[in-house]
């Protein structure tokens, strides 16, 4: 596989087949004992109209410069044989959408619930507050990670940089 600044990535399988691109999970043949993870979205861009390439070197763009522990992490991106590489955390838990699907509509824990909500508030107000609207939070954009089943927003192909404070847009009531 390819390298991002300092990596060298070893492709492993394929954990989710998007429209707007495919993941897999990836290892970084510098970690000899393969103990740290990573996901690889790779987007084909030979095949992307001129929206979908720029949506991708958006998202490539603006994930680099997100810090936040309720946002996924990208570690690196770069670009091989006509595609974006996007490498991110991974997320050993699926994404909500799935982990909902497990459960078999059995409920949810009401405080797991206001902690993931707490969250997901946190996450949006971090964006929110650099002129960013995410414009596509769904169960299958909030990834779940560790024991605790920590969120992490993902997802960042249809978000929006607005020039002017977000409330501009999303007047209060």
């Amino acid at each position: 596989m390819a390298s991002g600044d300092d990596y060298n990535f070893e492709l492993g399988e394929k954990i989710e087949d998007g429209s707007y691109g495919n993941v897999y999970l990836c290892y970084d043949r510098n970690d000899g004992d393969k103990k740290i993870g990573y996901a690889l979205k790779v987007i084909d861009l030979t095949k992307s109209t001129e929206d979908e390439r720029e949506r991708a070197e958006q998202e490539a763009s603006l994930l680099k410069d997100l810090q936040h522990e309720f946002i996924l992490r990208t570690v690196t991106s770069y670009h091989e044989k006509g595609a974006l590489c996007i490498v991110t955390e991974f997320c050993d838990q699926g994404n909500l959408s799935e982990f909902l699907e497990r459960r078999n509509d059995n409920f949810l824990d009401e405080l797991r619930i206001v902690e993931w909500f707490r969250q997901i508030c946190s996450a949006l107000k971090y964006l929110h507050g650099r002129h960013i609207l995410h414009r596509d939070v769904a169960t299958s954009s909030v990834y779940l990670t560790g024991e605790d089943m920590k969120f992490k927003l993902g997802d960042f192909e249809f978000v929006k940089v607005v020039e002017g404070p977000i409330t501009e847009i999303i007047p209060h009531p």
